[in-house]
């Protein structure tokens, strides 16, 4: 039977199809790799750390070329060029890098690592904290504020998926659980 003039008649294979830019998440638990398997991505690639640790978390990767660094933390850090206090922090800093990118973005790939750690920080804003607790009990936070954490998040992260590159958001599972060792004759 003919097709012409049809909405079967214009299927086109798929490797015709031009890929642009990948957008991804990698979620999994604290140190399983999702930055590391997030930097073998095509490079010159920014890493944006959210992480609280000294290092970001960009440990792991230190020994790859073509990586470039960027903290963000609720606090301003120490600029590595000058010494001096950076002038902004949080999700002000991100939100002015993910503006920067949009109007000039020299990397193949933008990694925000993480997203839980994002969070975290728009939650202590919100909150007005000087920093987060380690664990957040019940009843500090209300409802309301949860709900606007999200809605704020998801704000704060459009910016970089809305990026010309590739983009590899990181997120971390809290399991305040951690699993248990296993003996070696376990069941796995």
């Amino acid at each position: 039977p003919s097709l012409n003039g049809s909405i079967l008649s214009t299927a086109v294979p798929v490797t015709s199809l031009k890929e642009l830019y990948v957008k991804m998440c990698l979620y999994g638990r604290n140190r399983c790799g999702k930055t590391t398997l997030a930097c073998c991505f095509p490079k010159p690639l920014l890493l944006v750390c959210f992480e609280p640790s000294e290092t970001g978390g960009a440990i792991s990767v230190s020994k790859m070329d073509g990586v470039s660094v960027i903290m963000i933390s609720s606090k301003p850090l120490i600029d590595p060029r000058t010494g001096k206090p950076e002038k902004i922090s949080g999700s002000r800093k991100a939100l002015t890098l993910a503006d920067e990118l949009h109007k000039n973005n020299p990397f193949a790939t933008v990694v925000v690592d993480t997203a839980t750690s994002y969070q975290d920080i728009i939650l202590q804003e919100i909150m007005g904290l000087d920093s987060i607790p380690e664990m957040l009990s019940w009843g500090l936070v209300s409802e309301d504020q949860y709900r606007d954490r999200s809605s704020k998040t998801r704000e704060a992260l459009r910016p970089f998926l809305d990026l010309s590159c590739h983009v590899v958001v990181t997120a971390q599972e809290k399991d305040h659980n951690p699993p248990k060792e296993r003996s070696l004759g376990s069941k796995l």
